[in-house]
């Protein structure tokens, strides 16, 4: 569940002499959204909302900008935050299971969900307080490897892997094989005798 205009709410609560501003990417999900967000930009000068954009400009003003907001209430592991980790930019966050599966329980950019006034503090710190801003850089570096094309490739081949090793089809193929190891063909022609086909050869199944 988004929370689109908590950092512009909490932009209002800086002080006169603060130069940020919020700028709010995205598209509107109704007509009732769209016109908060336009009557926020004329009530609110530190806000403005630019709508949806191409991913290529989002990653331009991503790259310039100070720190991410991400004030969802309830999300999964938001893309927006491998864009941001990979661009070197803090982030912001409210305290949601997705946001720290991705940025771990250390993280210090964290805020309650729904906490205006602690979001405030949060966005007066990360331009006032240079020593809080350059803690989170360094955790957001900390974090990159974990965002690396190739670190990305192997967890989603570990995932798909273990999928299949759950599946109903592949437990059940699994325990025919066994079964089937051995096969008695025709009569028996002499006390204990068996003829024992040999397990036929299974394909090898490649993953990713």
């Amino acid at each position: 569940m988004k929370d689109p205009f908590r950092a512009a709410e909490a932009a209002r609560r800086l002080p006169v002499t603060s130069r940020i501003s919020i700028v709010h990417l995205g598209a509107a999900e109704s007509p009732r959204w769209a016109a908060r967000a336009k009557s926020e930009m004329r009530a609110n000068p530190r806000y403005v909302w630019r709508g949806d954009r191409p991913r290529a400009e989002v990653r331009r003003l991503l790259a310039r900008a100070r720190a991410m907001v991400l004030s969802s209430r309830s999300e999964g592991g938001a893309n927006v935050v491998s864009e941001a980790v990979a661009a070197g930019v803090p982030i912001l966050a409210s305290r949601i299971d997705g946001s720290v599966g991705l940025l771990g329980r250390d993280y210090p950019g964290y805020f309650p969900v729904g906490d205006t006034a602690a979001l405030a503090r949060l966005l007066k710190r990360i331009e006032n307080d240079p020593d809080f801003f350059l803690r989170l850089q360094r955790a957001i570096a900390r974090r990159a490897h974990l965002f690396a094309p190739a670190h990305e490739r192997d967890a989603w081949k570990r995932l798909i892997g273990e999928v299949m090793r759950e599946s109903p089809l592949i437990r059940s193929r699994d325990r025919d094989k066994k079964h089937l190891s051995a096969m008695r063909l025709g009569p028996c022609t002499g006390a204990g005798s068996t003829v024992s086909s040999p397990r036929a050869r299974q394909p090898t199944r490649k993953i990713g």
